[in-house]
């Protein structure tokens, strides 16, 4: 019998509270309130608040506001739990700012996600309210890319359950200690990435939370060094990121290797010396270690880099590194994925061959420039026939022998690629890389033809280099079949002088080499190329009229070769042409008018070709005609 009125009990209760919120799935008041903030959006954005939100309204049939867009509620109690509110205020661009009513969200009282980033905040109204207490489940705070200063930070002091703030790129100055940040003993995630905070890093402040995991302080000011006892404060950090700073001195020992629950550190780009502490291979759970771009010198421990099996990524880059790093000891690394050992010195070699060893990974990137890479031996590394994932692949500036075969076979996923000045030799025979955009073998000794369907080889390529080697015959005319070259893009321009080919650019280079014949009509289809260099070869005929639809060029070079005829009148209407060179070909006739605006282009753009007349040369071309006279 009690079971039975326990029941209608319940019953009874389910209807009236469906009555009291009117068979909508979520409770009125939480509805109401959220009608509210888009009505505050609506002050400040207009009807761009209804594109925002366009499910938030008062009909009946979008009544439940847990299936409106940006909005999460609990699946059993019926309450708005989560709010998605980004980039619903003003344009961060214009310098608005926005002081939304934060009381607004105090009827939520089962919130604990709440995301207000890319919003131009510069505080809050109605935070002292006595019901801010209402928010007490508020665990997850992003404000991220907003005008929040400290003063900001102080006013959310009464959010005392949060565990996660993001507060990365704001207004935020000063030392880390003076932000307010106190009040939140229980963060386990702090993110001040991007501010301007300066100072040193005020180790016992950071002590008072105990239970901090996540602590990114990059793209800071802060200077000094990395505290001692640091393993002694943050005992359970798993990560730590402080790059793009002006941190300095050694990295300490055993101060970070007393970290165990590390899983990532990031120090790049700051001014650490001294060695990489060997202790470092016991953080048995590190999976990222970057300390690219500082002044560490020494040798690397092979024993430290096979100690961090967990490691999925692995920045050494730009330092002063030296001596010789066996790449077997990656052997045992099953996740790892980057390496990237970018050297600037001639002093670090990396042995891949010695001992012998079988990889357990399959890695996604690869950049290994300028490293001494087998340096006794030249050989290709032999891992690298084992690899099928990689995107990226940079083996530049090392003196590699034999042929490209193991590139053939193996990697099909690849992204960019630079072997240049290396002594790769035989034929260049790439498979279907339809992913491909950057390659770059130049400065090697292959030779015979280019693929004829180069294209369909690699039809989304926006980087071919080739140039310095021997290859021969003609160049393909289904180049100007390739899909990047040819489409309509927005890319931001940026100026090209002297006929380099910066890492940005779009480009076609397949200069000092062999090649003959003429060029391609067809190349005239490529109007977003920014740069094409195909001088030093043994080109004949005419140039193409149909060069001037290459609409976006920078930059054209087609001297040295053995192209005659007329430069074609219609090239001076590429108005973003800042450096041309038809010098030492046997061309003749009148020069185009290219006038002052043509950056570069001057007498030596064209000397060579004795039968050429016309600014900028000496040799006037006579009245009515287009040959030269001397004057």
């Amino acid at each position: 019998m009690e079971s039975f009125s326990m029941k209608c009990f319940l019953l009874g209760f389910t209807m009236l509270s469906l009555q009291i919120n009117g068979l909508y799935g979520c409770f009125r008041n939480e509805r109401l309130a959220l009608l509210d903030f888009k009505a505050s959006v609506r002050e400040i954005r207009g009807d761009i608040a209804d594109l925002l939100m366009p499910s938030w309204t008062k009909l009946a049939k979008n009544g439940d506001c847990c299936k409106w867009e940006r909005v999460k509620c609990n699946s059993t109690t019926g309450r708005v739990n989560m709010l998605f509110l980004d980039s619903v205020g003003p344009n961060y661009d214009d310098m608005s700012r926005w002081y939304p009513n934060i009381s607004i969200f105090y009827p939520l009282t089962q919130l604990h996600t709440l995301n207000l980033s890319y919003n131009a905040i510069a505080g809050f109204v109605g935070i002292q309210d006595s019901k801010s207490f209402n928010l007490n489940k508020l665990e997850t705070l992003d404000l991220r890319v907003n005008y929040v200063d400290k003063s900001v930070i102080k006013s959310l002091g009464q959010f005392k359950s949060l565990k996660s703030l993001y507060l990365q790129s704001n207004r935020i100055t000063g030392p880390l200690s003076d932000q307010g940040l106190s009040a939140f003993s229980n963060l386990k995630i702090l993110n001040l990435q991007s501010n301007q905070l300066n100072g040193t890093l005020p180790i016992q402040f950071l002590g008072n939370f105990r239970s901090l995991e996540i602590l990114d302080l990059s793209g800071n000011e802060l200077t000094g060094s990395i505290p001692p006892n640091i393993g002694h404060y943050l005992y359970s950090l798993k990560v730590l990121a402080l790059s793009k700073n002006f941190l300095n001195g050694y990295l300490p020992t055993p101060g970070l290797c007393q970290l165990q629950k590390l899983e990532e550190l990031d120090l790049s780009q700051n001014s650490f010396r001294g060695t990489i502490p060997e202790c470092l291979g016991k953080l048995s759970y590190l999976r990222l270690l970057d300390v690219s771009e500082n002044q560490l010198s020494g040798k690397i421990s092979s024993s430290m880099v096979a100690g961090l099996t967990s490691l999925q990524y692995i920045d050494l880059s730009h330092n002063r590194i030296e001596g010789v790093l066996s790449f077997s000891s990656f052997s045992n690394h099953s996740r790892l994925e980057v390496v990237q050992i970018v050297n600037n010195s001639n002093n670090l070699e990396i042995e891949t061959e010695k001992p012998s060893w079988i990889p357990s990974f399959q890695l996604k990137v690869l950049l290994l420039p300028n490293c001494n890479l087998n340096k006794f031996s030249g050989m290709i590394p032999k891992f690298l026939f084992q690899q099928h994932e990689l995107r990226i692949l940079d083996l530049s500036h090392n003196n590699l022998k034999g042929n490209l075969e193991w590139l053939r076979i193996s990697n099909t996923k690849l992204e960019f690629v630079s072997l240049r000045k290396n002594s790769f030799v035989g034929q260049l025979v790439l498979p279907p890389l339809p992913k491909c955009l950057w390659i770059d073998v130049s400065e090697n000794q292959l030779h015979g033809k280019i693929q004829t369907n180069i294209a369909k080889i690699l039809p989304n390529v926006i980087y071919l280099n080739i140039s310095k080697n021997a290859f021969e015959g003609v160049i393909p005319s289904s180049i100007g079949n390739m899909i990047y070259w040819t489409s309509s893009h927005t890319d931001d321009r940026y100026p090209l002088y002297k006929g380099d080919i910066p890492n940005f650019m779009s480009a076609l280079d397949v200069s000092s080499n062999k090649l003959s014949g003429e060029i391609p009509r067809e190349l005239g289809k490529l109007n977003q190329l920014r740069a094409m260099n195909l001088s030093h070869n043994q080109l004949t005929g005419s140039i193409p009229t149909t060069l001037s639809n290459l609409s976006q060029i920078d930059s054209m070079d087609l001297s040295h070769n053995g192209l005659s005829g007329r430069i074609p009148q219609e090239l001076k209407d590429l108005r973003y042409l800042k450096f041309f060179s038809v010098a030492y070909n046997n061309l003749s006739g009148r020069i185009p008018d290219f006038g002052p605006d043509f950056g570069t282009i001057d007498n030596s753009s064209f000397q060579g070709n004795p039968l050429l007349c016309g600014v900028p040369l000496i040799k006037r071309c006579k009245q009515g005609s287009d040959e030269g006279t001397r004057t």
